[in-house]
């Protein structure tokens, strides 16, 4: 798959950390309260902490890891998928861009 116009891989970098930091504090929410559950113990607490954040680092690995142009409209696919960007900021894309990513979607 070849690159994205230049202006969408403008518009992609300078959403990109916006995006991870949003990913972040997401995964830190459920982290704290994966954490905080009373209704297990320590070592429970601890397990299932672990196994969110082993999910959670593949999901930002896969997401967020292959920074290029051309890789982009892929990265956005998986980042949309994970509920991470908003509307706003996707129809910041040319119409030429969402019309690839609809492919993803299957629509």
């Amino acid at each position: 798959m070849s690159g994205i116009p230049e202006a969408d891989w403008r518009v992609f970098r300078s959403l990109h950390p916006i995006w991870i930091e949003r990913f972040c504090k997401r995964v830190n929410g459920e982290l704290m309260r994966v954490l905080s559950d009373d209704s297990r113990d320590a070592y429970e607490q601890y397990l299932a902490g672990y196994k969110l954040m082993h999910k959670r680092d593949k999901e930002i690995a896969n997401a967020f890891n292959d920074f290029r142009r051309s890789t982009a409209v892929i990265q956005i696919a998986i980042i949309r998928k994970l509920g991470v960007i908003t509307d706003e900021e996707f129809g910041r894309f040319s119409e030429s861009t969402r019309a690839s990513l609809q492919h993803f979607w299957g629509e």
